[in-house]
Order: C-alpha cells, then structure tokens, then sequence
C-alpha cells in the first residue's frame, strides 16, 4: 500500500507555534480550523458493533489526532472508565511538530479518569496493532475494550485488522459535518511503501510475518 506525506498541513507550523506562545498553562483550548467541519455524530456500524456487557466498565483507545471536537464527541458518548491515548509519530521528521501537537490538544483529558498514552507510527499498521494488543490482553476479562481511529489512514487500517481478529471489540468513528477543501493538505512531499501481511498470517509467528505480501 502506497501513502505520503503532504508538504503543507492544516494549521500549519506557524498557525500552531503562533498560538502556543499565547498560552499559559501549555494546554491548546483552540486552533485554527483544520480539514474537518465541527462534529456531527458517533457512528457506530453493525458490523463493529462488538460486545457490551452488563458491567458498564470499559476501555476506549483513541487513535488521537488533530480535530479535538472528534475526540471529544468520542469520549463522551463512550464515557469510558480508562481512556488510552495513541498520539501518532508521523515518518517525516520535518512534521513530527504534528505529534506535540496532538499532545498538547488532547491533554485535557488526561485529567478526567483514569488515563495511559502511548506513541505509535503513524505508518506501520504492525506497531498499532501491537500495542492494541498489549493492552486488550491485559484488559478484556474487566473492561468492554473499544477503539477509534481519529488519526492516520494507516492506523486505520491497523484498527480494521486488529478487529478482525477480535470480533468482540467495538469501533467507533467520530463524524464531522463535513470537510473544508480549502483546509486540505497542500503538494506531496515523502512517498512510502507499507507492507500488509495477509490477513491469515498477520498475528501469527515472525516466521510467517516474514513472507507478507504487499496489497
């Protein structure tokens, strides 16, 4: 699977460092707008529709990216009892900016339950699944585990996998209005090449992992 980084993201660095240095307590309240409208909805598809149970204690992965309001809609309609934050490592050193961020968005959260974070690729489907899994295995006989994938297409695409193997997860997806062409990402600066294993060996051993595919 091809993919890119474009050369110009929505706020740009100065847009963002401009309003960092106005702030007091590090913590980002508001950006300029980005490519997502305000949100919309939660949609949750029958398809991944997962398990619930009758507990009501549950894990939301947020997947956290740089349109606060999706996060937010999220969290609040899951209201979930652990919250773990994925901030994305974007492949392009000139853009890691992007992840400070996320970070600086979303650390509001932090501080309304009981909260880890994590940092991911955004490019290696394998290294989100990865953590996905570490912290499913130590969590699903207590918590109802749910994801949402706000961030990268790749990481996406790593949530889809992880849920095909775990059927009992729920996927959510954070809906804008809708989208402000003006605000798209500008050119096309790095191109990458990602490797995706087939579907019936991606979580078995390195042996197999070693002969993937490339779709």
């Amino acid at each position: 699977m091809n993919g890119y980084a474009a050369k110009e993201y929505f706020p740009t660095k100065n847009e963002y460092q401009k309003l960092k240095k106005s702030l007091s307590n590090g913590v980002v309240d508001f950006l300029p707008p980005t490519m997502a409208l305000e949100m919309s909805e939660v949609l949750m598809l029958e398809g991944f529709s997962g398990h619930r149970s009758k507990e009501g204690v549950s894990c939301l992965a947020v997947f956290a990216g740089y349109d606060v309001d999706r996060s937010s809609g999220v969290i609040e309609s899951i209201n979930p009892s652990t919250l773990l934050l994925l901030y994305g490592t974007p492949g392009n050193d000139e853009i890691q900016w992007r992840q400070e961020l996320s970070k600086d968005l979303h650390k509001r959260f932090e501080s309304t339950r009981k909260t880890a974070s994590e940092t991911v690729s955004t490019l290696d489907p394998q290294e989100s699944i990865d953590v996905l899994e570490e912290y499913y295995e130590y969590l699903f006989e207590d918590y109802d585990f749910t994801v949402s994938p706000v961030c990268s297409k790749m990481q996406a695409v790593a949530v889809y996998l992880f849920w095909e193997k775990y059927k009992e997860v729920q996927i959510v997806f954070p809906m804008p209005l809708g989208y402000s062409i003006d605000r798209s990402p500008k050119g096309v600066s790095e191109t990458y090449l990602t490797y995706l294993h087939p579907k019936n060996t991606l979580f078995r051993t390195p042996e197999n992992l070693s002969r993937g595919s490339v779709l």
